[in-house]
């Protein structure tokens, strides 16, 4: 009786000699009514229909008296508090000369998960990811050391996962999220000692052998390294290496975004900038074209700016008139003359500006015109300086 699992003793016909007090609980009866009964009676269930003996159980038992051993099982049982799942252990009793004489079994329950104790907890700490197991409610029932560390969790019992959630997890915006083939998490941003971190959230149910809910389970992963990855990758793969700008493959993927918006499409292009390189060597050349993606970013600061090749340049001006930009691109060319007017070669800057009305689908189109508008005046500045 000091045993906290169901106890039984039985002969070999199945009978029922001797249980503990857990076993009585569990069938909801007396000692007196459970002794020298089978299976049948002590469970309420009925006898098989062909009139042939033996009892529920039979089978198992059966393997443990014919190989000598223990042998466990998850069985499934009607207890008079509701259906139970229980993991059996059964070993067969031997007299002084080593006959079978019938056999002993204790059952546990691990219908409620806290039951598991010890085998819980070491599968949870084993877990090499943040985890917790909570109750139907939600309550902790157990967490790894994992999780706590994440958390910074140090009494479990006050800690109120659901509303720690709600006030430190934060959605990840759609610009950062990165891939997640697991339809059962989401991604979260967390600040963690003054710093932030990703982390990727999946919740589970925990159900019995009958399908109902005996808690829930938790497991983070952290994402921060691959989410910096990740955003290293996609920004070398955008990004003009020389200016810092985003580069011809950048500026296309953008573009498109602005399919059906009115915004003014800008490209610039350098003159005489080959001979710079021919004259002056290509480092100098390399300092002309970071100083013109400063400028073009000075002038158009809330424009979205690229280096498209050699000394072409592109934005896109969404906020402002055709008159402002125009505006900007004469304070642009004044700046660029003045600083690169001691170098004596007649360098410039010359811009095309073409309108995209948010009809127009043709990206290639709109560039295009923006082009020839650059070259028009490019032809103009050549006129004059002759």
């Amino acid at each position: 009786n000091t045993i906290p699992d169901m106890l039984w003793f039985k002969r070999l016909d199945g009978i029922h000699m001797l249980v503990n007090d857990e076993f009585c609980r569990v069938v909801n009866k007396e000692k007196d009514d459970i002794h020298g009964k089978d299976h049948f009676y002590i469970w309420n269930v009925p006898r098989p229909e062909d009139g042939s003996e033996g009892f529920a159980c039979e089978e198992s038992e059966e393997i443990a008296i014919s190989t000598g051993e223990m042998y466990i099982k998850d069985e499934p049982v009607m207890a008079s508090d509701g259906m139970k799942q229980l993991t059996t252990y059964k070993t067969p009793l031997y007299d002084m000369f080593g006959n079978v004489f019938g056999t002993v079994g204790s059952g546990h329950d691990v219908t409620n998960l806290n039951n598991m104790g010890i085998e819980l907890e070491i599968l949870v700490e084993s877990v090499p990811f943040p985890m917790t197991v909570f109750t139907p409610d939600w309550n902790i029932m157990r967490m790894n050391s994992h999780f706590k560390q994440l958390t910074g969790v140090e009494d479990t019992e006050a800690f109120d996962y659901k509303e720690w959630k709600e006030k430190n997890l934060a959605p990840v915006d759609d610009e950062e999220r990165g891939h997640n083939d697991n339809p059962d998490a989401n991604e979260y941003k967390i600040i963690q000692n003054g710093k932030k971190r990703y982390v990727r959230v999946a919740e589970y149910k925990i159900s019995d052998f009958f399908g109902n809910v005996n808690g829930y389970f938790c497991i983070m992963e952290d994402l921060t390294y691959q989410y910096a990855y990740e955003k290293s990758i996609i920004e070398a793969a955008n990004t003009d290496l020389l200016t810092g700008m985003g580069n011809r493959r950048y500026f296309y993927e953008k573009i498109a975004e602005y399919t059906g918006k009115g915004s003014l499409i800008l490209y610039f292009d350098l003159d005489r900038f080959k001979q710079i390189n021919d004259t002056m060597g290509h480092a100098v050349g390399d300092e002309v074209l970071i100083k013109t993606a400063q400028l073009i970013q000075e002038f158009f600061p809330d424009a979205l700016s690229a280096r498209l090749g050699g000394d072409e340049f592109a934005l896109i001006e969404e906020k402002h008139d055709k008159a402002y930009a125009e505006e900007q691109c004469r304070k642009l060319e004044k700046a660029f003359l003045e600083t690169y007017s001691h170098l004596g070669l007649g360098v410039g800057i010359s811009v095309g500006i073409a309108q995209m009305d948010g009809t127009k689908t043709d990206i290639d189109a709109i560039i295009h015109e923006s082009d020839l508008r650059m070259y028009e005046q490019k032809k103009l500045h050549h006129e004059q300086q002759a």
